[in-house]
């Protein structure tokens, strides 16, 4: 979930390994995500699907929300995976966020 930085560069790497039968980045907005990532070189050939589409067929999901989200988006994000019941959910979320002194752990 997420195609930023971390979820696409992991999105990649998992494709190129050829270990999944699958990898689909689910967005919140599909054309968004796909426009930005055609923009990246080596990106532009990436699954992206709506959120809820690419979780209810998954096995294993990746959460890599950025950390521009406050709390409360984390939160309803986590809420839109809806029933994750048997499926593997590893959390790549980064929670450092730029303050007056430099980066920060937010929680």
């Amino acid at each position: 979930v997420g195609g930023g930085q971390v979820g696409s560069t992991l999105a990649k790497a998992i494709d190129a390994s050829g270990k999944a039968a699958s990898v689909v980045i689910a967005a919140r907005n599909p054309d968004k995500t796909k426009s930005k990532l055609a923009e990246i070189p080596g990106m532009a050939d990436l699954k992206v699907e709506a959120a809820a589409d690419a979780i209810k067929a998954a096995d294993i999901i990746i959460l890599a929300t950025p950390s521009v989200h406050s709390d409360e988006d984390i939160a309803k994000i986590a809420e839109s995976l809806g029933d994750v019941s048997g499926k593997a959910i590893v959390d790549a979320t980064n929670p450092l966020s730029e303050f007056q002194d430099g980066l920060e752990i937010r929680w």
